[in-house]
């Protein structure tokens, strides 16, 4: 990493061990210090670094990393009459928060804010009549499409859910 300053961590593995085996290479994935993959240019940069290292007729190549992305949905519940702290002091605990639904781009810029930051606000937000829309559809598709379920779970009258999924998404 000394060689190469837009790497945050290295893995590298023989290519034995790929499925199929790979016989003959060295596999280097790099997480770069910002964004989740190297580009094109940075790949070769490293693979020209390296070849001045290379032994006999094995191959360094670089890849991008395999990421798990973990999702968690949590829901804090505040009871007064036994917390310590007061509902501000715990809503204050929280560090950041997604707003349902995220995309791709919010859920990497917020694993890869400083936990100190404040989020930056969308550039073009949902509108709230969006954000009803979404939330409608999510709760009618969970409910495998049952329109009679989905009402009852919405505390809305069936015919007003009806008339709501006839409709196409507001912008």
């Amino acid at each position: 990493m000394n060689k190469y300053s837009n790497a945050s961590s290295i893995i590298t593995w023989g290519g034995e061990d790929n499925d199929p085996p790979d016989f003959g290479k060295v596999y280097i994935a790099i997480k770069p210090v910002t964004g989740l993959t190297l580009t094109a240019v940075a790949k070769n940069d490293v693979q020209t670094i390296l070849k001045k290292y290379k032994v006999l007729s094995i191959v360094p190549v670089v890849v991008d990393p395999d990421y798990t992305f973990i999702t968690t949905d949590t829901t804090v519940s505040y009871n007064s009459s036994i917390a310590l702290n007061t509902e501000d002091t715990i809503k204050n605990g929280a560090i950041d928060y997604l707003a349902k639904p995220a995309d791709a781009d919010d859920v990497e810029n917020a694993l890869l804010a400083l936990p100190e930051s404040k989020a930056v606000p969308p550039k073009n937000p949902m509108s709230a009549d969006r954000v009803k829309w979404e939330h409608i559809h999510r709760v009618f598709e969970l409910c495998n499409r049952n329109v009679s379920e989905t009402a009852r779970r919405l505390k809305m009258h069936r015919r007003t859910l009806q008339r709501i999924l006839s409709k196409r998404s507001p912008k």
